[in-house]
C-alpha cells in the first residue's frame, strides 16, 4: 500500500496532522484547484486572509493604518502617548534652584523691541528739535521787526547835547530797579526858552511793576542849583535849561535824575492826535476854560480859526490834541496848580491807554508826526534798552502823586510873589516810600 492509502485506511493509529498550506495570494486564490484524486479526502477549504479593520482596537485605542498602497511589512506607527492632564487651578510647583551667575548680556539682534523703542525716541527728539528751531526762528524774526521799528522811532527823536551837571549824587536815592525820567512841558514858542509849564517825573519800578507820575508844583519855593539863589521851581528851566532843573530837583528832594524828555505845546498836541485822542470827562466850567484857551493862544499857534474845536458844554469827550493841551493848561478852575497838575497826569494816563489800543497805526503816527518834536538827552543805546521794556511797561500799574504832598506845605508871599514853602524832609520820605518800594 502506498503512502497515501496507508493513511486513509481504517487503522486505529492516530492520524498525523497535515500541515496547513500557507495563505494563497490573490492570484492563486482565483485559480481553480486540481481535481482531487480518487479515494483522497476532500481538501480543506482555502482560508482567505483576514482583512484587518481600518482601526485597530486591540488596546482600545484607534490607530489609523498607513495607506494600503504601502507594503504590508511597513511597521505601524505607535499611537501617540497621551500625558495625564493636570487639574486646572493648581499652581505649578516652584522649583528651588541655586542662583546662577548672570551671564554676560549679548547684543540685541537687529529688529528687537529695544532697538525699535530707541528708534522711536530718536524720531521724537528729532521732531522736537525741528519744532524748537521753528519757534526760535519765528522769535528771531519778530525780534528783528520790533528792533527795526524801535530804532526807527528812536532815530526820529531830536537828540540834545548833554549839558553840564553840577549836582552831587552823594546821598541821593538810587536803586538799579528804579529808572527816573523827567518830562518837561515848556511853553516855549518862536524858538525862545520859556518857563517849564509841566514838570512830571516818570518813575519806573521793575520790582513792583509800577509807573508813578510825580508832579512837581511850579510855585514851590526852593534853592536853585549852581548858585542861582532861591526862587520858584519853574524858574530853573528858564535860567539853565533841563540840566539846571534836574540838578535843582535832585538837590532838594534827594532823588537821582539823569534823563529828560522835553515837550513843547505843538509836540504835546501831536502826540495826543497820534494815538487817536484821549477820553476825558469835563465840567461846564472846564469846557468854558478850554474854549477860552483855544481862542486866546492855541488856535493861533496851530494856524486854525479862532473858534475851531470849541466844546458846547461839559460831558465826556474824546479830546483831540488842541483840546487836551488846553485842558492841561487850565489854572483858574478849581484849586489852582494842584488841580492843574492833576489834569496833566490824567491826560498822560489817557495817552498811555490810547496807545495800547492804537496798535501799529498809532506807532506809525507817533514816529512820523510827534516824536520829531521831542527833545531828549538819552543816547540811542539807552533808548533802545528802554524800548525793549516798552511792551511790559504798557502793563504796569499807573500811580500818581504830587510834590509837595498835602499837609507838607503852606502858602506864603515872598518878594511880592505867592509861593509854596515845603517840608523837604517829609516829602523826601514820601518819595522814597512810593518810588523805591521793593515789593508791591
Amino acid at each position: 500500500m502506498d503512502k497515501e492509502n496507508r493513511y486513509s485506511g481504517g487503522s486505529d493509529l492516530p492520524r498525523p496532522k497535515k500541515p496547513i498550506a500557507p495563505p494563497q495570494t490573490s492570484q492563486s486564490s482565483t485559480t481553480p484547484a486540481a481535481p482531487a484524486q480518487q479515494n483522497r479526502p476532500a481538501p480543506r477549504p482555502v482560508v482567505q486572509p483576514v482583512q484587518k479593520n481600518q482601526y485597530d482596537d486591540s488596546d482600545r485605542t484607534r490607530v489609523m493604518q498607513r495607506p494600503t498602497d504601502r507594503s504590508d511589512t511597513q511597521p505601524i506607527a505607535p499611537p501617540p502617548v497621551q500625558l495625564p492632564q493636570k487639574p486646572q487651578g493648581t499652581p505649578p510647583p516652584v522649583r528651588q534652584t541655586a542662583p546662577r551667575k548672570s551671564a554676560p548680556k549679548n547684543k540685541q539682534p537687529a529688529g528687537t523691541p529695544k532697538q525699535k523703542k530707541s528708534h522711536r525716541v530718536k524720531k521724537k527728539k528729532s521732531r522736537l528739535l525741528r519744532v524748537f528751531i521753528s519757534l526760535l526762528t519765528t522769535v528771531a524774526i519778530l525780534f528783528g521787526i520790533y528792533s527795526f521799528i524801535s530804532l526807527r522811532c528812536i532815530n526820529s527823536l531830536t537828540k540834545a547835547e548833554p549839558g553840564a551837571r553840577t549836582a552831587s549824587v552823594s546821598g541821593c536815592l538810587d536803586e538799579s530797579y528804579v529808572r527816573n525820567i523827567l518830562l518837561i512841558g515848556s511853553d516855549s514858542r518862536d524858538g525862545t526858552r520859556g518857563r517849564s509849564d509841566t514838570m512830571i517825573l516818570l518813575s519806573l519800578n521793575s520790582k513792583t511793576d509800577t509807573l508813578t507820575l510825580v508832579s512837581f508844583l511850579r510855585d514851590t519855593y526852593v534853592t536853585l542849583a549852581d548858585g542861582h539863589g532861591e526862587n520858584r521851581l519853574n524858574a530853573a528851566y528858564s535860567l539853565g535849561g533841563p540840566e539846571l532843573l534836574m540838578d535843582t530837583i535832585q538837590n532838594n528832594y534827594k532823588i537821582r535824575i539823569d534823563d529828560y524828555i522835553e515837550v513843547n505845546f505843538l509836540s504835546f498836541a501831536s502826540i495826543v492826535d497820534a494815538v487817536g485822542g484821549v477820553e476825558i470827562t469835563i465840567t461846564d466850567a472846564e469846557a468854558e476854560a478850554i474854549n477860552n484857551i483855544l481862542r486866546d493862544e492855541v488856535n493861533a499857534l496851530a494856524g486854525d480859526p479862532v473858534t475851531a474845536d470849541f466844546l458846547p458844554k461839559g460831558g465826556t469827550y474824546q479830546l483831540n490834541g488842541k483840546q487836551a493841551l488846553s485842558y492841561s493848561r487850565i489854572r483858574k478852575v478849581g484849586n489852582a496848580d494842584f488841580e492843574r497838575t492833576e489834569r496833566q497826569r490824567e491826560v498822560i494816563t489817557g495817552i498811555v491807554t490810547s496807545l495800547k489800543d492804537s496798535g501799529a497805526d498809532g506807532i506809525r503816527s507817533l514816529t512820523d508826526e510827534a516824536l520829531p518834536n521831542l527833545i531828549t538827552n538819552m543816547s540811542t543805546f539807552s533808548l533802545y534798552t528802554l524800548s525793549l521794556r516798552a511792551p511790559f511797561l504798557l502793563g504796569y500799574d499807573i500811580e500818581q502823586m504830587q510834590v509837595p504832598a498835602d499837609g507838607t506845605w503852606k502858602g506864603e508871599t515872598i518878594h511880592g510873589a505867592s509861593v509854596l514853602t515845603v517840608d523837604l524832609d517829609e516829602n523826601r520820605r514820601l518819595l522814597e516810600d512810593t518810588l523805591y518800594a521793593d515789593e508791591p
